[in-house]
């Protein structure tokens, strides 16, 4: 009963997501590829951050999405991971033929819950997901994808550590929010998730304001 089902390929071809890493909320993001026009519009100081576009993109309901997890790392060099996160969907139904043509629309793409949350009447909602349950409670699961989370959440962890050494003395952690794009390997089919961003430290409030959305930030 999970609606999470990945679409099937064939992969488009040298398509990017390319994001200011000075902006917040969705802003600043474009999917563009070589045949792309108009070009984005990039600001010669700024800098930005390009990542290949993830095939197949794992949908929810037919439409695109990620998920927001919640961690902390350790000035020890331990890492943990909440067991409860959100899924953050798109407010159309996925295609891929506007983005591979060089038209980029952004309802189909962007799945950040606050930049989707102004159109009630296509706004999925703040979406409870699970990495240990079974969907049971009412939460998606997403247990199948949490080794990778996990993997990808101790790899930070380690690259991270000289910044936190000198904290032990005080319990010094980072609180952590990372956004994952939710996919299959295209080799063996397996789970993958791979990490888009890292926010030190996440936003505590909701699109909503909805009480089980309030539950997991509290």
């Amino acid at each position: 009963n999970n609606p999470a089902i990945p679409p099937p390929p064939p992969p488009p071809s040298n398509l990017w997501v390319i994001k200011d890493a000075a902006t917040n909320g969705a802003g600043g993001i474009w999917v563009t590829s070589p045949s792309t026009r108009p070009r984005p519009a990039l600001i010669a100081d700024h800098k930005y951050v390009a990542q290949q576009y993830a095939w197949p993109p794992t949908l929810y309901g037919g439409r695109k999405c990620h998920v927001r997890v919640y961690g902390v790392l350790l000035s020890d060099g331990r890492a943990f991971v909440h067991e409860r996160a959100f899924l953050h969907v798109a407010n159309e139904p996925f295609s891929f033929g506007g983005a591979a043509g060089g038209v980029f629309e952004e309802e189909v793409h962007i799945t950040n819950c606050c930049a989707n949350s102004h159109d009630e009447s296509k706004f999925a909602g703040e979406i409870c997901a699970n990495f240990v349950g079974d969907g049971d409670e009412g939460e998606v699961s997403l247990s199948e994808y949490f080794p990778s989370v996990a993997a990808s959440v101790a790899a930070l962890a380690e690259r991270s550590l000289r910044f936190l050494r000198g904290g032990e003395g005080n319990g010094g952690f980072e609180y952590l929010g990372l956004d994952f794009i939710l996919s299959r390997s295209e080799t063996d089919g397996k789970p993958v998730a791979y990490l888009l961003e890292v926010n030190a430290p996440p936003s505590q409030d909701t699109a909503t304001g909805l009480s089980h959305a309030e539950d997991v930030h509290d």
